[in-house]
């Protein structure tokens, strides 16, 4: 009897719990003859729209015209970005980097391969 008690108190709180929301960042980098990619978090949101927020902030910063960075991609969640990080002597590329943002639940991580 005390546990039903216990149950039907803590129920509605259980039932409201929202996720919190991640701002994830990877970073692929394409150089002549090999490729890298990193993953990490930039920001942790308790709801969605700050997540977004931070994603929005992220992309200006990238997009400034003095670092050449081309936007792919911008939308409420995610946005992919690309730029030529280094040159040779030629003005040949030799390196290539796409960024890719994305505002997910903490329940979600992008990391795992998908079966």
């Amino acid at each position: 009897m005390c546990w039903a008690f216990v149950i039907l108190i803590l129920l509605p709180q259980i039932v409201s719990a929202e996720c919190a929301w991640i701002l994830w960042e990877k970073t692929r980098i394409f150089y002549t003859t090999t490729s890298q990619e990193n993953w990490k978090i930039i920001q942790t949101s308790k709801v969605a729209s700050e997540c977004q927020e931070g994603l929005a902030k992220i992309v200006k910063k990238y997009a400034a015209p003095d670092l050449k960075t081309a936007l792919d991609k911008f939308e409420k969640n995610n946005a992919s970005l690309r730029y030529v990080s280094t040159y040779d002597a030629t003005g040949k590329a030799m390196s290539v980097v796409f960024i890719d943002l994305n505002c997910l639940p903490d329940t979600i991580d992008p990391r795992t391969p998908k079966h």
